[in-house]
């Protein structure tokens, strides 16, 4: 990804489209999907609402609609302001040193960009800052989780790449599982018209009901 070279005109678009977006978000929880609000619950956030853009709460409607019968989705995040994005950020960047000790300081960042930039301006209409994303998983009609193989938000290895256990040679049964499992979130998330974010399985997002970007 190339660093964008930023003018006072680029900024203020972006910042002005984060509040003008702000005013249109739609509240998940009157559209019948497992909600499960991650950072409310952790204490980063204060709001226990997860919102996104009216045409991404249709698009769910539609993927869902590709699930198998009695499965939903479990959706654990949706618009993010800037300052849970920071907080994402700082923890993600403790785990990766915590579990990483021996890597250099420009391995750990080149990760943490992939995988929680602490970056205020984001230049993506499908991104958590304007309501144009979402992490979720896959859950059964007791509400079990499908096992992905690893959790959502994980950020220590490279398992949580959507396309991980396509590519290992040697697959053993249980990540025979993993893999079909994911098959069927990506399906699924494409007939809703959903684009992933491939280093994680669980980040998908969408540029539907927006016009170009400047």
């Amino acid at each position: 990804m190339n660093t964008p070279i930023w003018t006072g005109v680029d900024e203020r678009y972006w910042l002005e489209a984060e509040e003008r977006i702000l005013a249109s978000l739609v509240d998940l929880a009157g559209f019948g999907f497992v909600l499960d609000p991650w950072y409310f619950k952790r204490g980063w956030s204060d709001d226990s609402h997860i919102r996104v853009r009216p045409a991404v709460a249709e698009a769910l409607v539609k993927a869902r609609e590709a699930l198998p019968a009695g499965h939903n989705f479990k959706i654990v995040d949706g618009w993010r302001p800037w300052k849970v994005q920071e907080i994402c950020a700082s923890d993600a960047l403790a785990q990766l040193r915590a579990a990483h000790p021996d890597w250099p300081e420009e391995r750990i960042q080149k990760r943490l960009a992939e995988v929680a930039p602490p970056v205020r301006l984001v230049p993506w209409f499908d991104s958590h800052r304007f309501g144009g994303a979402v992490d979720l998983t896959i859950v059964d009609s007791q509400e079990r989780d499908m096992d992905m193989g690893v959790p959502i938000d994980y950020v220590t290895g490279p398992e949580g790449a959507l396309l991980w256990y396509e590519f290992k040679t040697d697959i053993s049964p249980a990540e025979q599982t993993f893999r079909d499992n994911r098959r069927t979130l990506i399906r699924a998330m494409a007939a809703g018209g959903f684009s992933p974010i491939l280093a994680e399985w669980w980040h998908w997002g969408t540029r539907q009901d927006v016009g170009p970007s400047p």
